[in-house]
């Protein structure tokens, strides 16, 4: 309500439901019609300390300072119940920054969503853990990445993997110790960083912390079995490029089990894991072994309708007539 009593169109509620309906817009991906939801979300909240939520804190102030006698306490009390709502506010905005970030992202406006997901990060903060700070850490070292700035990325992927090993860390948390898929995939990005700039051990290392979490989850857990198959994969590649072939053969293997568990045995990620086994096979000296993994690379390639001249397939297709040729 406004002064007069007259019901206005920027209350809370208005601004949780224009909250809701940018991010169905941007599942929908109408990604400009929800950029302005999560604009029209914020009228009003853009800065929180001159709010709403804060006009009212120190109105509530003057009327019971002119009340008169001990109101101190009362003060403390409203001072608490407002820096809740405070809170409450600064989530808000925050939420609809990383919103509006996702979508320009989305759109490829990348220097628009940094700028949108560095003010998202300022509404909630970096001093103490919170898990939407991680979020976006990892988004901005995600976009970084995107946009080649390997440094960058890296820094923001490790600010969000202290962050979030701080949180498990804390002897008060309720959580502490539990893999997540958040903690997998921050050990994932940064593994892969390290693998960009070429510091070999330490994208192992990462990686094999990656894995750590993953083995201490539920044998259930599907989620991560995505960051599960290209850890694994990237390990290979390292091995491979290492002449330790034995050790690619394994990684390789380990991330067949895991896309066949998510896709199913006939997919095109199946066969291109297939491929890359029958490569190892072939560079180990097992040519027989080799010949008959490219021939069911082929085999699974067609049956997932692969069109005959797709570069995966046709490399799938020079491999056999190298091997058949010699």
């Amino acid at each position: 309500l406004d002064q007069n009593n007259n019901v206005v169109d920027n209350n809370i509620s208005t601004k949780k439901i224009r909250l809701n309906m940018g991010i169905c817009c941007a599942q929908q991906g109408l990604h400009e019609e929800a950029v302005d939801q999560f604009h029209d979300a914020m009228d009003g909240h853009e800065d929180v300390e001159t709010s709403s939520t804060m006009a009212l804190f120190q109105r509530d102030v003057q009327r019971i300072g002119g009340a008169g006698g001990d109101c101190e306490e009362h003060v403390h009390d409203h001072e608490d119940e407002h820096k809740y709502q405070m809170k409450n506010d600064y989530e808000h905005v925050g939420t609809c920054w990383n919103g509006i970030a996702m979508s320009m992202a989305a759109l490829g406006e990348y220097a628009s969503a940094s700028s949108a997901f560095e003010t998202a990060l300022e509404q909630f903060g970096t001093d103490e853990y919170s898990v939407h700070a991680v979020t976006i850490m990892e988004n901005l070292g995600t976009l970084n990445a995107m946009c080649n700035e390997e440094d960058k990325a890296l820094q923001y992927f490790e600010d969000a993997l202290k962050m979030h090993d701080s949180n498990d860390n804390d002897s008060d948390n309720d959580n502490n110790a539990a893999p997540t898929l958040m903690g997998a995939s921050l050990n994932f990005h940064v593994g892969k960083m390290h693998q960009i700039k070429n510091n070999l051990s330490q994208a192992i290392a990462y990686y094999n912390k990656t894995r750590d979490i993953i083995d201490a989850s539920s044998d259930n857990d599907e989620a991560l079995l995505p960051v599960a198959a290209q850890t694994l994969y990237n390990l290979a590649v390292i091995y491979a490029e290492a002449d330790e072939l034995e050790n690619a053969l394994v990684m390789h293997t380990d991330a067949l089990a895991c896309k066949e568990k998510l896709f199913g045995e006939i997919h095109p990620e199946v066969a291109e894991s297939l491929n890359c086994i029958g490569a190892v096979q072939g560079a180990k000296g097992d040519r027989g072994e080799a010949l008959k993994t490219f021939r069911k690379a082929l085999r699974v390639y067609r049956l997932a309708d692969v069109d005959e001249e797709h570069e995966d397939l046709v490399c799938v297709k020079r491999n056999i007539a190298l091997i058949e040729s010699s």
